[in-house]
């Protein structure tokens, strides 16, 4: 399996834009075969990105091809992902084994009003 790490696919790793990019670039790489995108190494890594990065895969049917090399901050953000997106997402998390992201829905929580900000201040 050919690994190839996210920065040589896009850098900053922080906007959905970039995302998009680094799967459209990743398309060069992914055939039949499955291919590791390692994350680690990159220090910040925005939830607007992955979701561009996977939606971006999801277009054209590779996910399931790709394996993310991960931390497990950047889990927690796939797991939400995989959720919202009904998406399977492959990942392996400090050298173990391959394993399939558990997709998690973000639990929203209700809007609170502040009549008067000002009484919050210090």
């Amino acid at each position: 399996m050919r690994r190839i790490a996210i920065s040589q696919l896009a850098f900053p790793c922080v906007t959905r834009a970039r995302g998009e990019e680094a799967s459209k670039k990743l398309q060069d790489y992914v055939g039949v075969d499955q291919i590791e995108v390692d994350f680690n190494g990159v220090e910040m890594i925005s939830l607007s990105f992955l979701d561009g990065f996977i939606s971006s895969l999801m277009k054209i049917n590779k996910e399931k091809n790709v394996v993310l090399v991960i931390n497990p901050q950047i889990k927690e953000k796939l797991a939400r992902i995989a959720g919202l997106r009904n998406a399977t997402i492959y990942h392996c998390l400090n050298g173990r084994a391959i394993q399939q992201i558990r997709p998690r829905l973000y639990e929203s929580h209700d809007s609170v009003f502040i009549p008067n900000k000002a009484a919050l201040r210090h």
